[in-house]
């Protein structure tokens, strides 16, 4: 009884082996069919959808480009969170996230760059640093001292101020913002918390979740819950008790102008900061940018608490500190909102 089992299994096998044998040549083909079947719609796709849609195929190489360089850049310096403390604000539901990082304390100040004259967005770079050519008149290169992953930086090639961004900035800056699937941000004039005089736009991907007002704004978007500040467009976050002002637009994911993209942005950057009666730039301001709206926020002083620098990370929901002592700070303070308040102009 117990070998008819295996009989039948060897007679199986030789069965299944001889049919195999007399039918070669059609497995084959069938196997050589199947790979030209797949060979022809992977590149019917990359042909009639990646290469015609120019955004798309050009955020895919540059997005490969910053991957790939980033193993080469060894001077770079990525944080590491040595404690993470969420503090909700009592007065509503926005909690904070305040990070304790190593090697803060090593990134010069805008005095200390000052004293070396030396700029760090000019050639020659580090080994490593430069990624790639936006334009002719944009580079992209990593920041050293990065707070994760593929954050960069938008750099003009020629020396300009840390001032108003015009058309081919916003060029670079959706070029980035595309490759990314991320948000910029910029800080402008001496409170706003940067450290190079040289005109650069920081760049980071936009992990879902992590920053926390990027998620409030979006649901209050959602549910048209922003406050209007009149007939122009813009548009308040009541949890903001500062001078700001948001600017809402229509998505633009699958725009495949990136011009047209950069006008929209620039368009509204502008009304932005015309509503804040600040055109002339003569007060410092935080500014985020995603492809969906804008956040301005004018600032009255860089240091909050004595000593906690803060620019425009720290309008996203994070507040990053040097020293366990600052850390202390704020959670003896028991609401990181007022460290915005106290550098923000009312």
């Amino acid at each position: 009884m117990s070998s008819n089992p295996q009989k039948s299994l060897i007679k199986f096998q030789e069965s299944f082996f001889k049919r195999l044998f007399d039918n070669f040549h059609g497995v084959v083909l069938f196997l050589c069919g199947s790979g030209l079947v797949l060979f022809g719609a992977y590149h019917a796709y990359h042909h009639f959808i990646v290469l015609r849609n120019k955004v798309l195929y050009e955020s895919h190489l540059l997005h490969r480009k910053i991957i790939n360089s980033q193993k080469k850049y060894h001077n770079l310096m990525l944080f590491n969170v040595l404690k993470r403390q969420s503090i909700e604000d009592p007065n509503n539901s926005l909690a904070f996230e305040v990070i304790l990082i190593d090697k803060l304390k090593s990134k010069p100040s805008l005095h200390e760059n000052s004293i070396k004259k030396a700029d760090p967005f000019l050639p020659p770079f580090e080994e490593g640093q430069f990624i790639s050519e936006l334009s002719p008149t944009h580079n992209l290169l990593f920041n050293k001292f990065a707070l994760v992953k593929s954050h960069v930086l938008i750099t003009t090639k020629a020396p300009e101020a840390q001032k108003r961004l015009n058309f081919l900035d916003f060029i670079a800056m959706t070029k980035t913002m595309k490759a990314l699937d991320g948000f910029a941000f910029f800080n402008c004039g001496e409170n706003s918390g940067y450290s190079v005089q040289h005109k650069h736009i920081q760049a980071i991907p936009n992990k879902s979740g992590i920053y926390s007002v990027f998620e409030l704004i979006k649901e209050k978007i959602k549910e048209k819950a922003l406050i209007s500040n009149g007939e122009d467009g813009s548009f308040l976050l009541k949890e903001f008790r500062f001078r700001h002002i948001i600017r809402v637009m229509e998505s633009h994911n699958n725009e495949e102008n990136i011009e047209k993209i950069a006008e929209v942005l620039l368009k509204n950057y502008l009304k932005a900061l015309e509503t804040l009666e600040n055109e002339e730039e003569k007060k410092s301001y935080n500014a985020i940018f995603t492809e969906d709206w804008i956040l301005i926020v004018l600032r009255e002083k860089e240091n909050a608490l004595g000593g906690i620098s803060l620019n425009s990370m720290g309008f996203s929901g994070i507040i990053l500190v040097k020293e366990q002592k600052e850390l202390d700070k704020i959670v003896e303070l028991g609401n990181p909102m007022k460290l915005l308040e106290e550098v923000s102009m009312k």
